[in-house]
């Protein structure tokens, strides 16, 4: 684009050229893209897929040995209700983060510091803006 010409591109052209560009890309070129990435998912062989899936009909089938009825829309849904973080509503949210430690006073700032999270400590140097 060292010469003088102006192009002016649409985005219809351009659209156009965007799908030409990406119908040009081979799958092998993305493959080596992600492999030089470094995200390359390591492969397993068919046998271990086999195995895995073997040892869960051998988990349902022991069961069933056993009179127990395994039905498998529970089994498959068993730790769906297990919590996996916190459930905090604003208010203890915003309790949390304006509860100053009981051990701070205003006449022992030095020692006091030594205790508190970042975020305490932050409150305690910041002035409110009104």
């Amino acid at each position: 684009m060292e010469s003088d010409k102006q192009y002016t591109v649409d985005l219809l052209t351009a659209l156009h050229l965007l799908t030409n560009a990406w119908s040009q890309v081979t799958d092998m070129t993305i493959i080596n893209s992600f492999r030089h990435a470094g995200f390359v998912v390591p492969e397993c062989s068919a046998q271990d897929s086999c195995k895995d899936d073997e040892e869960e009909v051998s988990l349902v089938a022991s069961l069933g040995n056993k009179g127990l009825v395994v039905d498998i829309g529970s089994y498959v849904t068993v730790d769906e209700d297990v919590p996996t973080c916190r459930e905090d509503t604003m208010d203890t949210l915003i309790d949390e983060v304006l509860e100053v430690p009981s051990e701070v006073t205003s006449e022992d700032d030095g020692d006091a510091s030594m205790g508190l999270r970042p975020w305490q400590m932050m409150l305690q140097i910041s002035t409110p803006v009104r």
